[in-house]
């Protein structure tokens, strides 16, 4: 009876990190959760850990690069957990959002509003590639039945001469899992999976896959009509205490690299000064997913009268965007350009803006002076 016990409150308290892994409150403006490292107290692998914390095998290794990718990872390694994410878009922020680039499901629901749910997911393949844009939930099914597309049971015979049955009932070997939830896209369904490793993958024939233990919690909260966005965004960006952050993912089937999401903003043409070039290159270049500081923006700089407060923080976030939207162009652009036209700030805050990094622009020569 004891044994009995000590597993059941085993299985409790695992069950209770993967949920606490999932939910996050929207209180750090545009960013959730943190970089956590990890001194793991007895060996684990790779899937096991990833799983616990809510994240793919894959995220888990770009974040550690430097430790050996075998299958288990020995007792006292340290580990960087990378749970901290810059949200989508604001204007996306209702029902479920599906990121392909980065391979991640948000769920914000209506009943919840300063909650957000996020998940780890698999995603189709080349060639059969998950759609992008706004769909719903039309169906929800518990134990579901694969009934195989004509599709895929003719790919599969034409490259690996195998005949698939037209379904595959509920159970240990059905792909789908234990929970689905269909969508108006044709075929295209949120599901489970019987195969873990798979989730954080560019894997299947265009649905989104989930963890059992993630689609389940999904399936409870997620009621028919639920809004669902399918987005493909290689780069994002968020606001965190006045600080300018930039996520960048490996790119993805068709990843749009050039942050075009954010062209609902107007933006100011002069925005080199509060933005470190050097920090966007190398973001960048590592793709590493964590959400990166690539601005000098602090908040003192915000600490004025009321008046002016807004006004500031209005241009210099329009300025911003403009310079991440830009990127190409400014790259190879003087870099003498002031952030804002000089009647928005007062006389002591005009250093600021004609500061850049280590190299600092002449007062007298700031073009808008």
């Amino acid at each position: 009876m004891k044994v009995l016990n000590v597993i059941l409150i085993l299985i409790i308290l695992l069950s209770s990190s993967l949920i606490s892994a999932a939910r996050y409150s929207m209180d750090q403006g545009d960013l959730i959760g943190e970089i956590h490292t990890l001194s793991l107290n007895q060996k684990t692998s790779w899937n096991q850990l990833a799983i616990e914390y809510g994240i793919s095998v894959k995220d888990l290794k770009q974040a550690n690069l430097e430790l050996k990718h075998t299958q288990w990872l020995k007792k006292e390694t340290q580990v960087v957990i990378p749970t901290r994410y810059i949200l989508p878009p604001q204007q996306y922020r209702t029902g479920i959002v599906i990121n392909l680039a980065e391979q991640r499901l948000y769920f914000f629901p209506n009943h919840e509003p300063s909650i957000v749910y996020t998940y780890p997911i698999a995603i189709g393949r080349d060639g059969w590639h998950t759609p992008i844009g706004h769909t719903r939930i039309v169906h929800k099914k518990e134990a579901p039945t694969w009934r195989i597309p004509e599709s895929i049971r003719v790919h599969t015979l034409d490259t690996k001469g195998q005949m698939l049955p037209e379904f595959v009932p509920p159970g240990p070997s059905n792909p789908l899992g234990t929970h689905a939830l269909y969508l108006k896209f044709k075929n295209i369904l949120i599901h489970g999976t019987n195969n873990s490793n798979s989730i954080g993958n560019i894997v299947s024939s265009g649905c989104i896959r989930m963890h059992n233990a993630d689609i389940q919690e999904l399936f409870k909260k997620a009621v028919i009509g639920t809004s669902v966005v399918i987005l493909n965004h290689g780069e994002k960006m968020g606001r965190h205490n006045d600080q300018i952050y930039l996520e960048v993912h490996p790119k993805g089937p068709e990843s749009d690299q050039t942050l075009n999401q954010y062209n609902h903003y107007h933006f100011d043409p002069h925005s080199e000064d509060f933005i470190d070039i050097s920090k966007i290159k190398i973001t960048r270049e590592t793709q590493s997913g964590i959400p990166t500081l690539i601005s000098f923006i602090t908040p003192e700089f915000f600490k004025v009268n009321q008046t002016q407060s807004a006004l500031i923080e209005k241009a210099a976030h329009s300025a911003i965007l403009n310079l991440i939207l830009n990127l190409s162009d400014i790259l190879d652009a003087p870099q003498t350009a002031c952030l804002l036209e000089a009647e928005i700030l007062q006389e002591k805050y005009r250093p600021l803006r004609c500061h850049r990094s280590h190299i600092p622009i002449e007062f007298p020569k700031c073009p808008l002076e």
